[in-house]
């Protein structure tokens, strides 16, 4: 242990000011020899970590000691982050992320992975440098949103690996896993289609999985990539049909077939039903009742009566489409039923909507407005409210369609003579007061009482009387 206690030398009392002062200065450089001597000696490395930022101290030593790739690749993330903030500019999402350069933590994991990999690199040990590098760019590209960006420029480099033959198993499960990530957090779909694509022809017949590596039960790379490619081709066909339904039928084909690989009938079942909307679409009734029809007998034979409620009502409105009124009606009616005897509510309230538009479209809204609004309650009963507020809208228009006629033959009373007068103070007070100008016995409509009150102020019970009773 050194002792930094002050050296100290004898002055006597009759010693010259001259002297004393002398040996005042030699005490002086004694004390500072001492503190010299009993510093470390520190080497480059540890003077850069004194004197540098932590990332430029740590991009030298890896430099200095070989690692130049891992040193470049390290310093191309900074900068490729240091650019993306500059163009997001202050206070986004992206300038309020942690800096790469600033995480020591984040560096520390990076250095040592990329060291190992690059090791493995140049001895040509490809499994190593593929089970470092995948393990690392899963951690952070299904891990934090911070640190996305950073997983998806290390799986880059997963797949940019040259991989002999005896290694397709990696490479596979590379690129599912680059897709996986593309498809659900980087939300590119089309590059995200095409890693997924290479990953299903790559391990079609075989057995391999990366659960290990995503850290949670994972089914075959075969199933999970066709699973994923069905979700990309069904979003991308939803989003094309009013636009190119042709095109939207080509694809819901292709997602069928996807479906079908991975075993997963309900989105094969939902796939075909999406192609049946495109053929109406493309008005082409006939070949989407026919492709309805195989999807319902399917979904019959299977019990899967979720199923059944969504072919029914495809193919109720290809029915209307066709000019099949009857049938469409009778599938409407049927579709009620089944969701009654299972209680989902859901289609329940499909079935009234449907119904309600159904008559809404034939000319009789007596007899949609009570169906819609029934619709409406059970919808508002579920907290369904965008399709409520659409068969809300839908009832309105049904309502007005009713009250119609009587407001014309108001008006075309409403002329000079003493009657007429009192048929225009009517037509006023409905229009600055909302009173209402049908009468007791008016025979143009069921959906609205004999007090004169609107089918809007009902109750749900008072909805469910009267369509039960027609």
């Amino acid at each position: 242990m050194v002792s930094f206690e002050e050296p100290v030398l004898a002055l006597e009392h009759d010693m010259s000011p001259v002297k004393k002062e002398r040996l005042k200065r030699l005490q002086k450089e004694m004390l500072r020899k001492k503190f010299r001597e009993s510093l470390p000696v520190l080497n480059k490395q540890q003077i850069r970590k004194h004197r540098l930022p932590y990332h430029e101290s740590l991009l030298a030593d890896l430099e200095d000691n070989g690692f130049v790739n891992s040193a470049e690749f390290i310093k191309q993330l900074i900068e490729l982050q240091e650019r993306t903030r500059k163009k997001s500019g202050p206070g986004t999402v992206v300038w309020l992320r942690p800096q790469l350069k600033y995480s020591k933590s984040t560096l520390d994991v990076l250095v040592k992975c990329l060291t190992t990999a690059e090791t493995a690199h140049n001895e040509d040990k490809v499994g190593l440098e593929w089970d470092e590098m995948l393990h690392l760019a899963a951690q952070y590209a299904f891990g934090s949103e911070d640190w996305w960006w950073l997983g998806e420029q290390l799986l880059y480099q997963c797949v940019s690996i040259e991989y002999p033959d005896e290694f397709n198993k990696q490479e596979a499960i590379a690129y599912f896993i680059i897709g996986k990530y593309l498809v659900e957090k980087g939300k590119k779909m089309e590059p995200g289609r095409y890693y997924l694509d290479l990953a299903r022809v790559m391990s079609k017949g075989k057995s391999w999985t990366c659960s290990k590596i995503l850290g949670k039960r994972q089914d075959i790379v075969f199933i999970e990539s066709c699973r994923l490619l069905y979700s990309v081709l069904i979003e991308e066909a939803v989003l094309i049909m009013k636009t190119d339904p042709k095109k939207a039928l080509e694809i819901c084909n292709v997602a069928r077939k996807r479906a079908a690989e991975a075993c997963d009938h309900n989105n094969e079942y939902e796939a075909s039903l999406l192609r049946g909307r495109c053929e109406l679409l493309l008005n082409r009734s006939l070949d989407a009742i026919a492709t309805v029809l195989k999807t319902l007998h399917r979904t019959v034979r299977r019990g899967f009566v979720k199923g059944i409620c969504e072919a029914k009502i495809a193919l109720a409105l290809a029915y209307l489409q066709h000019g099949k009124t009857v049938e469409c009606l009778v599938c409407l009616k049927d579709l009620k039923k089944l969701a009654k005897e299972h209680n989902l509510v859901f289609y329940v309230a499909q079935a009234y909507r449907f119904m309600g538009e159904y008559f809404l479209n034939q000319k009789e809204p007596s007899e949609a407005t009570p169906l819609l609004m029934h619709g409406f309650f059970l919808f508002h009963d579920i907290e369904d409210m965008r399709r409520g507020e659409k068969v809300r809208t839908w009832a309105a228009i049904s309502a007005g369609e009713e009250l119609f006629p009587a407001f014309i033959e108001l008006i075309q009373k409403a002329d000079n003579t003493e009657d007429g007068r009192a048929y225009l103070m009517k037509l006023i007070e409905w229009i600055d007061e909302r009173k209402f100008f049908w009468l007791h016995d008016t025979q143009f409509s069921f959906s609205f009482t004999a007090s004169g009150q609107s089918v809007f102020e009902y109750t749900l019970e008072d909805v469910a009387r009267l369509t039960n009773k027609k």
